[in-house]
């Protein structure tokens, strides 16, 4: 089973935090065996540095795309506004009973509610 991005950082913030705990007694296991434990700690504190900084780039590109996406539903909004805008005007220049106007007002009303209808039926 594979580790999740959960728990992949808490093992590597573990990990740091025991060979800085344990430096002593890791250097005197073997005093003939040089363990670099300094340049360990070094690359590791390196390592969480440059995750840290990606994470915070993941984090701006996220809000981005979230403002971004506030943006487009606006656009959407004020161009669906005025679409049902110029429908109406168009009716009422027309006058609800033209055929045009029927027509502007049934497939309006036919995409209301889409998701919940189910599959739609194409135009004859």
């Amino acid at each position: 089973m594979g580790m999740t991005a959960s728990t992949m950082n808490e093992f590597s913030d573990w990990m740091l935090g025991t060979l800085t705990d344990n430096k002593a007694d890791i250097l005197a296991k073997d005093i003939n065996v040089t363990y670099d434990v300094d340049g360990n700690i070094a690359k590791q504190m390196l390592l969480d540095k440059a995750y840290l900084d990606e994470l915070g780039k993941s984090a701006k590109l996220k809000k981005d795309w979230m403002d971004q996406n506030k943006k487009t539903n606006a656009a959407r909004k004020a161009r669906y506004k005025n679409a049902s805008a110029i429908a109406n005007g168009v009716s009422s220049h027309m006058g609800e009973d033209d055929q045009l106007s029927i027509i502007i007002h049934q497939e309006r009303g036919s995409l209301i509610n889409v998701a919940n209808r189910g599959k739609r039926m194409p135009k004859a």
